[in-house]
This record gives structure tokens, sequence and C-alpha cells, in this order.
């Protein structure tokens, strides 16, 4: 997080040395190629994902038990967020997007689904995962998601559209919200882990200004089984909520990361640049008028 005169709070000592990490590692890694990825639009810079995982930072939002680095604190994630968007914002966002992912499987998923989804993350060449939850036609407005779970013999099938999806096309893992009651609004949707392989499963990155790595998926009849149920059936919506909610203060961060990139810019443009024989910064940057030579005719209101 960058200094400032004045701060809410204090940052804990853990807190102080993976700001520096990422701080480091956003000047070392990170920016060195925005501008190159900025440009190639929907590629993936998968050099940088693998060293950012070799430190962490892929996974340092997971709980230990599961390889994670056990900061779990929002605090410490937007820390993380702020300084390396600082960097780039969508090499940031793509670093960090495992924390998306794992939300839902933290707090409703079973052991053995925390197993199966969680430590791979943490490995050390961790998956790329997506939370999808976005429509075309159900952006905010969560609870009107079409997605469709329908029951099966052997669990459900899938079906629908998702749009502006982190990672979407990209992802090896998805937890993707679907209803299991059409037209009850928030009362049939559901959580569904989903292996971004399944047959029916489509996707791909949309070519945006910024920022990237976001795309649709297409849901063509996916199967999955009662083991990719996250909770009960109908309990997803509330874990959406709560979901969004843990991450809107990254969203936050991620501005402010990129604020303080075009500060740093201008600062160091201001410190270079020459006019008219000098430096710029010993211009003045005002005009002094003084006051007995103005008349009031002159004065706009």
């Amino acid at each position: 997080m960058s200094e400032v005169a004045f701060q809410p709070f204090g940052l804990t000592p853990e807190q102080r040395e993976i700001r520096d990490v990422c701080r480091e590692f956003a000047d070392r890694e990170i920016r060195p190629i925005a501008a190159e990825v900025d440009e190639a639009d929907t590629e993936t810079p998968w050099e940088v994902w693998y060293k950012a995982a070799a430190l962490g930072l892929t996974s340092f939002m997971l709980p230990e038990e599961y390889g994670g680095g056990g900061l779990t604190d929002c605090v410490t994630g937007v820390v993380v967020q702020e300084e390396l968007c600082r960097g780039c914002a969508g090499i940031g966002n793509l670093i960090t997007s495992g924390g998306f992912f794992a939300e839902p499987i933290v707090e409703l998923g079973s052991e053995e689904q925390k197993r199966r989804w969680l430590e791979p993350i943490a490995g050390k060449r961790p998956p790329l995962t997506a939370l999808a939850t976005t429509e075309p036609g159900a952006g905010s407005d969560a609870a009107s998601i079409s997605t469709t779970a329908t029951r099966t013999d052997g669990g459900y099938v899938l079906r629908g559209q998702k749009t502006w999806i982190s990672n979407g096309g990209l992802g090896d893992y998805y937890v993707v919200f679907a209803t299991v009651e059409p037209g009850s609004r928030s009362r049939g949707i559901t959580a569904f882990a989903v292996p971004g392989d399944a047959p029916g499963l489509a996707g791909e990155p949309l070519e945006l200004l910024a920022p990237h790595a976001i795309g649709r998926l297409e849901l063509d009849g996916v199967a999955v089984g009662p083991d990719q149920v996250l909770g009960r059936v109908d309990q997803g919506f509330g874990l959406a909520m709560r979901t969004l909610d843990r991450f809107r203060p990254s969203v936050g961060a991620f501005a402010v990361g990129m604020a303080q990139a075009a500060l740093d810019a201008a600062v160091a443009h201001a410190a270079a640049r020459r006019a008219f024989g000098r430096p710029l910064r010993e211009h003045q940057a005002a005009l002094v008028v003084e006051e007995d030579e103005l008349e009031v005719s002159e004065v706009l209101v």
C-alpha cells in the first residue's frame, strides 16, 4: 500500500513485508512488459504468472491447510492488489484471480471439495480459475440469472451463457452460478464447481481496451455431479453476494494502484522535463497578480 500522510490503520510487519514483495515484483516483472501485454490484448503472460506463483502471490489468500499463504484477511488482499496493479491492472488482477474462485469453496465446500479444487492453486504451476456469475442479461441483478441447472439421475445439466468473466475462456476451473428454479429469482440459484475441459463448456476472451483476460462462456449441456454442488442446492445467491462483497474493496485498490502508477509517471516526467532552458519543476505553477492592479470589471464570476 502506498505511503500516505494519513492512514486509518497501520499495517502489520507481515503485511508490510508482502507489500514490499509485491512492489518489487511489479517494478521488476510486471511494469517492463505491461505495454506489450496490453497491445497483445488477449494473450496471457504465462511467464509472469508462474514467477508470481513461485513467490506465493497466486495463493497467498488461501488457507494454510490447503497449501496457501494463510493471509485471508481483506486488508492484506487490497495491499497486494494495489501494489500489483501499480505495475499493470490487467496482470495484477490475473495474479490475484484465484481468490475470487476460491472464496465460495472455502465458505461452503466440503473437505473433499476443498482438497480437490483449492490445493492445485497452491502448486508451482497453478491452474487459472474464474467465478462465473454475470450474464448478457444479468449484471448487478444477480438474482435474474437465467443459466439453468436441470436435475438428472446423475446430477445436473447446465445450460446458458456467462460474460464479462475474468479468465473466461481460459480457466481450468470455474465456479458457475445457475438456477434450479427458473423464474424464481434468488431462491433457486446454486453454485457448481466445474472443470474448464468439461464437455459442453466453451469460451473465448473478449477483445477489450482494458482490463484484459475477460471472456465469455457457453454452457451447452454441461453435466455435473452432486459432488460438484457447493453447499446446498439453492444456497448460491447469498454465497454470490457475500463473495462479491468480500472482493469489492479490491476494486478500489485496483483503481488506487492505477492512480499511483499515473502519479509516479507524472512526477518522473516533471523531474526530467526541461522547458524554456530550465527544469520544469523550477517554473511557477500560477501567475500572481497584484491586488491593486486588478480591476473589478476584469474579474470573472
